[in-house]
């Protein structure tokens, strides 16, 4: 197994989703020998500061002279960020023979719930730990503690550094529910120690403790006597956090005074407070601050830093956190902001972002960026920038700036984005920007159109003027005014009069037929892989009576069971009520219902409130709205060699240079994947992308595929 190959099949394991619980992991770890008896561990949960407390272990043991293993996540560009040893990144090497020798315990298993991408990385630093003969590791959790992977360790001792509110929807809706997940790495006698400072979270804490015979430690005191390299008021907290644990753990790991100054004087830890200087004297600030309180944490440190500082701030953040509070402690700093989405299918509408935080700031000047190159170049001339809202966001600043010389494996991060999706039953469409886009462009439709009427106008400034019209619509429910109004602020102050009544008609019966409409290639080899597959097919769709007529016309209403649309003034997405009338249509409870947009908040958001499975999908910049990537997926069709003559609809989309404008370059690594099937992200930059992460279709072969042993 080579590397590219190793990382391909870590992907596919995204297809599982993330579980909660700990058979899977003993009966993986128990496979390949139970590395994890001959190891110590010092086990650190958190809501925030946990990665920053380890980086801070791993420096102070490291200066003692022990061999320390370091376990994290997520990473920030390179899989390998989330296994070290002596702050060495595990090697390729390593990474394909350990995933290679895991998947072969995985086939002899044969379970029937497949371990998920967390479990089984998990599983490989324990082996990879034990093979590098460490002293001490250093293990962080993944998502709360009682039930996460890492947990089937019993460690020399329990960190916990604090409980905020942050994947509610796993860990529970209160700091003390929180706070009990999160207390269960405590072991029967075993030293437990914390910074957490809500009461109520730990009384929790201090009860497991006590229930569990474990010596609890509460640190209150910042180390500010300390030379700490990582910055701002929280990092004195892990710090004494960190401090207190090697104080505990002496007799068993001795760490002179000495070395603990060494160690935090010297701790490196990226993304967090992170300072890279511009060769003209410019400073950008990287910060992966991703839920509210560490968006507090971030706003109180660049005020005790750089008090009186005019900043820029570029900002992404994932569509499950609570964006509106982060925006609420991160926007009246900002003279300037810049929103952007994060490459992942859990990223937050940008324009969503922007209302948020004109809402905190209303004298900012705001600018919606189609992604983060974008966003560093328009703030070029600032004189200081601060990028935040998510590690995977930092992640992809790092790489902009030259920080980082790996080709992204950030996708392995969304464990979120490709759910275990047994049970699926029927799979749902949102239309324009999914399936089909406007063709050639909504302002070259409007251009052609306007000309048969004598108006001459410019398609590129039309396209420009709709995509600013359409982001800004409000209460717009679909009604032929709304679209006669939508036409009108598209040719405003390009032509002499608005838009006759007869040139409004002519658009919108153009509209209504196929002439003006482009199928995306892979739509048509999905829908009848999943038809083979038996699912039922449904469209939801913010549209009006003629989407029935358009479908056919463009031959793809045959595969759908159900069309449900808002129509003039009716519920209309994100409103629960589109959702259950197609549910309703289905004969499909939600549940077993995946929904697939491309809009976060109507899409992602509006199908999970009203309890279905939701998938966001990127395309390209269908609407002029600024998405970056095109993600194609290639139902039943095996990876192609090299020198196969055969074109699959993948290559017809790379010759379209008239879609991307140039033709995308790609580095295609064949390898024989359990299943037949192949996915890959396209983008506009002219460096090689790398392999994506499997999107919805393959997922959905995978699990209901009766002869697919891992689904």
């Amino acid at each position: 197994m080579t590397y590219p190959q190793a990382i391909e099949f870590l992907y596919s394991l995204r297809l599982f989703g993330m579980k909660l619980g700990l058979d899977n992991t003993r009966r993986l770890a128990a496979a390949v020998g139970d590395p994890q008896h001959r190891l110590r561990f010092i086990h650190v949960a958190g809501t925030n500061g946990k990665g920053s407390t380890c980086a801070m272990l791993e420096s102070i043991y490291r200066a003692a002279g022990w061999r320390v293993g370091l376990f994290t996540s997520p990473h920030l560009v390179s899989f390998a960020e989330r296994i070290q040893v002596d702050r060495r990144l595990i090697s390729q090497e390593d990474v394909a023979r350990l995933t290679n020798e895991i998947r072969a315990a995985i086939d002899a298993l044969g379970a029937e719930t497949p371990p998920t991408f967390f479990e089984v990385v998990t599983v490989m630093a324990l082996k990879y730990f034990a093979e590098q003969k460490c002293e001490v590791v250093i293990w962080e959790t993944g998502l709360g503690g009682r039930l996460d992977a890492t947990n089937i360790v019993t460690p020399l001792a329990s960190v916990i550094t604090n409980v905020q509110l942050d994947h509610q929807q796993w860990l529970g809706q209160t700091l003390p529910e929180i706070a009990r997940e999160k207390a269960g790495i405590i072991k029967p006698g075993v030293p437990a120690l914390t910074t957490t400072d809500d009461a109520s979270a730990l009384s929790v804490i201090a009860e497991v403790a006590r229930q569990q015979h474990a010596p609890l430690t509460v640190v209150t005191e910042p180390a500010d006597s300390w030379e700490i390299a990582l910055t701002g008021e929280h990092q004195k907290r892990n710090a004494a956090l960190a401090l207190a644990v090697v104080r505990v753990l002496q007799p068993l790991l001795p760490a002179p005074e000495s070395t603990q100054r060494e160690g935090l004087k010297t701790t490196h830890w990226n993304g967090r407070l992170q300072i890279v200087p511009q060769a003209d004297g410019r400073l950008i600030l990287l910060d992966g601050a991703h839920n509210p309180a560490g968006a507090q944490a971030l706003a109180a440190a660049l005020q005790t830093r750089f008090p009186g500082r005019t900043l820029a701030l570029i900002l992404g953040t994932m569509a499950d956190k609570d964006y509106a509070a982060i925006c609420g402690w991160l926007a009246p700093g900002a003279a300037k902001i810049f929103l952007c989405p994060i490459a992942s299918d859990r990223g937050a509408d940008p324009r969503e972002l922007a209302d948020c935080c004109r809402a905190a700031n209303a004298a900012a000047e705001f600018t919606v960026c189609p992604n983060i190159a974008q966003a560093l170049a328009q703030a070029a001339q600032e004189p200081f920038v601060v990028v935040t809202g998510s590690l995977h966001f930092v992640g992809e600043a790092m790489q902009e700036l030259g920080l980082a010389s790996t080709e992204s494996e950030r996708g392995l991060n969304d464990y979120g984005a490709t759910q275990a999706f047994a049970g699926i039953q029927a799979v749902t469409f949102d239309v324009g920007g999914t399936l089909i886009e406007p063709w050639p462009s909504v302002g070259r439709v409007y251009a052609e159109v306007a000309a048969r009427h004598g108006v001459e106008v410019a398609a590129e400034a039309l396209d420009r003027q709709f995509a600013r019209a359409w982001a800004a619509r409000k209460n717009f429910r679909h009604r032929r005014g709304d679209w006669a109004e939508l036409v009108r602020q598209s040719f405003a102050g390009l032509t002499p009069a608005p838009p006759s009544a007869s040139l409004f008609a002519a658009l919108y019966s153009r509209f209504a037929t196929a002439a003006a409409w482009r199928i995306f290639e892979d739509v048509a080899p999905c829908l009848r892989e999943l038809k083979r597959r038996g699912l039922k097919l449904g469209v939801i769709s913010n549209w009006d009576e003629r989407l029935g007529p358009l479908l056919r016309e463009l031959q793809l209403d045959h595969y759908f069971d159900s069309i449900v649309i808002s129509g003039p003034g009716g519920p209309q997405k994100p409103e629960a009520k589109i959702f259950e009338a197609a549910a309703a249509e289905l004969h499909t409870r939600p549940e077993a219902i995946l929904h697939i947009g491309d809009s976060a908040s109507e899409d992602l958001a509006g199908a999970r409130a009203a309890g279905l499975r939701a998938l966001l999908l990127n395309r390209n910049d269908v609407f002029g709205l600024g998405s970056a990537t095109v993600p194609v997926a290639l139902a039943g069709v095996p990876p192609a060699s090299p020198s196969s003559p055969s074109e699959s609809p993948l290559d017809a989309l790379l010759r379209r240079s008239d879609v991307f404008g140039e033709t995308p370059k790609i580095a295609v690594e064949t390898t024989a994947l359990p299943t037949a099937t192949a996915s890959f992200l396209l983008t506009r930059r002219q460096s090689p992308a790398s392999l994506s992460s499997l999107k919805f279709l393959p997922a959905l072969i995978k699990t209901t595929s009766p002869s697919s042993k891992s689904g």
